[in-house]
C-alpha cells in the first residue's frame, strides 16, 4: 500500500500561493481597519463640534478661544468644550493611538491632544474678543477643527503650513492621505486638504483669493498654502 504525501515542489508551490494571497489581502484588511478608525474619528469630531455649538448657545453665540491667556493656567478650547461632551476619549483620534494629555505647546492638563482648532479664525489671546457665530459668512464651508499632527499645537490655521518650526506642523493627513474636518455649522467630513483651500478657503472663510485682491493675507497667500500642503504630503510619502 502506497503512502501519499506532498513533494517538496508541491509544498513550495502551496507556500508561494499562500504568500501571494497574504500580500494581496493584508493591504485590503489594513485599509478596512483604517476606514473603521476614520469613521470613529468622524463620530468623535461630530460630538466635539456639537459641544462647541452648545457652548456657543450658552455664551452669547460666541465660540471659545483656541487658548485663553490666563497667567499660569493652561486653559484651552478643550477645557471649555469638554463639559458639553462629558467624555475624554472622544478627544482621542483612533488613528492617533499615542494621543495623550500634554501641557506643552498650549496643550491640556486634562484632555488628550489629537484634534486641532482653527486658530486663524479663533484668535489666540482674545484681544479682539471671541468669534461670534454671526461673523462666519459661510459656516458650512468654514473649518472649525481638523486632525492634528503628532508634532502639532492644539490650534491650527493655515499659517501652520508655512511655519518653519516643527511644532507648527499641525496636520497629519493620517486618514489615507487626507483629513477629517469639522465645520462651523456642525457637520463633519473626510476630504483632501487641497479641497479646503480651493474653490473656497475654509481656513479664512472667504473665496479663493491667491493674490490677496479681495482681502486675503498678502504674505500667506492661498497658492503658498497649496504649495505647503503639497510639500507636507510629499514629506509623508503620500
Amino acid at each position: 500500500m502506497k503512502r501519499h504525501a506532498f513533494t517538496l515542489i508541491e509544498l513550495l508551490v502551496v507556500i508561494a500561493i499562500i504568500a501571494i494571497l497574504a500580500a494581496i489581502l493584508f493591504p485590503v484588511f489594513a485599509e478596512a481597519r483604517e476606514n473603521a478608525r476614520k469613521t470613529a474619528c468622524l463620530s468623535n469630531m461630530h460630538q466635539i463640534d456639537l459641544g462647541n455649538l452648545q457652548y456657543v448657545q450658552d455664551y452669547d453665540e460666541k465660540f471659545p478661544l483656541n487658548r485663553f491667556d490666563w497667567p499660569n493656567v493652561p486653559y484651552t478650547w478643550r477645557e471649555a468644550v469638554q463639559p458639553y461632551v462629558k467624555n475624554l476619549d472622544v478627544f482621542k483620534d483612533p488613528s492617533f493611538a499615542d494621543a495623550r494629555v500634554d501641557t506643552s505647546c498650549w496643550g491640556s492638563p486634562i484632555v488628550p491632544k489629537s484634534y486641532a482648532y482653527n486658530g486663524h479664525k479663533l484668535n489666540m489671546d482674545g484681544t479682539n474678543g471671541s468669534l461670534a457665530l454671526a461673523a462666519i459668512s459661510s459656516p458650512a464651508q468654514a473649518l472649525l477643527m481638523a486632525d492634528m499632527s503628532r508634532n502639532g499645537c492644539p490650534d491650527a490655521g493655515n499659517w501652520c503650513f508655512g511655519c518653519p518650526l516643527a511644532t507648527c506642523n499641525c496636520l497629519d493627513f493620517r486618514h489615507r492621505g487626507a483629513n477629517n474636518w469639522a465645520y462651523f455649522d456642525g457637520h463633519v467630513k473626510w476630504t483632501r486638504p487641497q479641497v479646503t483651500i480651493r474653490p473656497y478657503n475654509g481656513w479664512e472663510d472667504r473665496d479663493y483669493d491667491p493674490k490677496g485682491i479681495n482681502g486675503g493675507d498678502p504674505v500667506q497667500t492661498d497658492d503658498k498654502v497649496l504649495q505647503d500642503i503639497a510639500f507636507a504630503l510629499k514629506e509623508r510619502g503620500l
